[in-house]
């Protein structure tokens, strides 16, 4: 189960940018009413299993359920989040306002991440701190504002066919992104493979020569792995985490949560705790 977070609380506003700098990092699942762009400048962010580095913008539709967390050593990152409604007409039915709303079709979740040559890291960095200073001393609902968030969406568009383009489509990794990023959803073989385009023979065939293993057991791995994480690093209660991974059913989250880590649940949590107040 994951939770609606309006990070634009203003209904009046349609954007806000946030320079941050943290050595500890940890977020509940959640969502957006608005798009979110992440760039990283330093250090190492882990958003749901896919690790972003200097250089590295992650896009957040609208509904996308995520979180983040950081990754050893002092992050330093942006957070922009803007709504549609802060463009002119003319951005509308251009090709980055197309992109924006490409992304958030499912079988394009796999694909959020966009990574910077260093010349558009220069660029975004330029953009960045100026609409940041944009954001602090004028109203941000200006035209000027509006300007440099669609600059910053055709850099990502741009890089995005640069990436499209050199790399052949691999169905079989995008389905591993995919279950990475989605894997508190109802997820099966056969969704997945008509999410791939692909046959559910073909899936179960192929998968595990990529992956190393099954579907479900690969599905499940990465949904303990996020259990784990939620019950040494949040005050969250176990049936709350074991619905937040994606287990409905407990007894089914008990059961591969004990296979994978040779405890219980509790037993688990207990012994996390007492790791840390030692």
């Amino acid at each position: 189960m994951s939770r609606f977070v309006p990070f634009l609380h203003d209904d009046n506003r349609h954007v806000r940018i946030r320079r941050r700098q943290v050595t500890d990092l940890g977020e509940y699942p959640h969502y957006h009413d608005c798009y979110q762009i992440l760039y990283v400048e330093r250090g190492r962010m882990l958003h749901q299993q896919t690790v972003l580095q200097p250089g590295d913008c992650f896009i957040v539709p609208p509904g996308y359920v995520h979180h983040t967390k950081a990754v050893g050593q002092q992050l330093s990152y942006y957070s922009l989040s803007f709504r549609q409604a802060l463009f002119s007409p003319g951005f509308v039915t251009s090709p980055a306002s197309e992109f924006l709303d490409m992304l958030r079709l499912p079988r394009h979740d796999a694909h959020l991440r966009v990574r910077l040559p260093k010349k558009e890291q220069r660029q975004m960095a330029r953009l960045l701190q100026t609409l940041e200073e944009e954001c602090e001393e004028l109203d941000p609902q200006t035209t000027m504002a509006g300007h440099l968030v669609a600059a910053i969406v055709r850099i990502l568009l741009r890089c995005h066919k640069q990436r499209e383009t050199a790399l052949p489509p691999d169905p079989i990794r995008a389905c591993m992104e995919y279950m990475d990023a989605n894997y508190m959803l109802p997820l099966t073989p056969d969704s997945l493979a008509r999410q791939f385009a692909l046959s559910r023979s073909a899936l179960m065939e192929r998968f595990p020569k990529q992956a190393g293993m099954p579907v479900k057991q690969y599905l499940h791995n990465r949904r303990i792995e996020q259990a784990k994480r939620l019950l040494q690093t949040h005050a969250v209660p176990i049936r709350e985490a074991a619905k937040l991974v994606g287990y409905e059913d407990f007894s089914t989250f008990y059961r591969n949560f004990k296979k994978r880590t040779g405890q219980s649940p509790a037993e688990f949590k207990e012994c996390r705790m007492m790791n840390a107040e030692g």
